[in-house]
């Protein structure tokens, strides 16, 4: 990670205390996460922001995102690397992604999905099913 901060525009932020500022100037969110989890929350944070997500299927594991539609996905470095580089090339589909990233979170996964969940558990009554 030092190797690649060192390069023209990249600059590492180590332990940010707010994401919400460098989500706002981001252009895509990668994750190759390749073992372990915890980051499922930073990818919904990236999308509810637009910001595009580029993956390994490990990284999303759980969240039912559709593949090339709601999330781009890659097994390897390499294929991860490239799918990045194409979104960044072609500004319609960058434009695309971020509104579908933005759209997917709020609607299965913002205030009015959680209420509607907490509804249907509680039942109509609201006294538990």
């Amino acid at each position: 990670m030092r190797a690649l901060a060192g390069l023209d525009g990249v600059s590492l932020v180590e332990e940010p205390g707010d994401t919400m500022p460098l989500l706002a100037k981001a252009h895509l969110s990668i994750v190759p996460l390749s073992s372990g989890g915890g980051t499922r929350i930073k990818i919904l944070e990236a999308m509810a922001c637009g910001v595009p997500v580029v993956a390994t299927p490990l990284a999303v594991e759980g969240l039912d995102l559709i593949e090339d539609e709601e999330v781009l996905l890659s097994e390897s470095d390499e294929g991860l690397a490239e799918m990045a580089i194409a979104l960044c090339s072609d500004p319609a589909r960058l434009a695309r992604q971020r509104a579908r990233a933005h759209a997917t979170v709020w609607s299965r996964f913002g205030p009015q999905a959680i209420r509607e969940a907490v509804r249907d558990g509680l039942g109509p009554d609201g006294a538990g099913q």
